[in-house]
């Protein structure tokens, strides 16, 4: 049995509920929690829910999921789950930064560019932190969303 190499140990550490926030370009916001659970070696269905408050103040119940994937490799792969087709959203390598890892994923949705940034931050699942910011630009989109994912009851630094 072969070990586990730091990044694989880290990544194992998501398992769980987070404390999730969100900021949305044209004065959006998000507040929820988020859910990882395993779902076999490396591979993680995320969960999101809460309540999206627009502009307007309107209020709307709010859900997605996602599938996280780590690769032998060290990249991240994050796909849409079977019930919306399965299909790659992106996949990007994780490299160390600071006291975690940092990773960076692109692709072509129409003629609309998604750009996300992920870091991972901490050292142990108290002080863990995990920051992705997306960047969407084209003729059908403008739009920046900012999602910070902490622990319920985090002691952030």
């Amino acid at each position: 049995m072969s070990e586990c190499t730091p990044l694989q140990e880290w990544f194992k550490t998501l398992e769980g509920m987070w404390t999730l926030r969100k900021r949305i370009s044209g004065g959006h916001r998000f507040a929820g929690e988020a859910q990882f659970r395993q779902q076999g070696t490396g591979r993680y269905h995320l969960r999101e829910q809460g309540e999206l408050v627009l502009a307007s103040g309107q209020r709307l119940a709010a859900a997605q999921s996602w599938v996280w994937h780590l690769d032998r490799e060290g990249g991240l792969r994050v796909d849409y789950p079977e019930d919306r087709g399965g299909q790659n959203y992106h996949h990007s390598m994780l490299v160390p930064f600071r006291s975690g890892w940092t990773a960076m994923g692109k692709h072509l949705c129409g003629q609309d560019v998604y750009v996300a940034r992920y870091r991972f931050c901490g050292e142990n699942t108290r002080k863990q932190q995990l920051l992705v910011a997306h960047e969407i630009k084209g003729p059908a989109k403008d739009q920046r969303i900012c999602a910070a994912y902490s622990r319920p009851n985090a002691t952030l630094s």
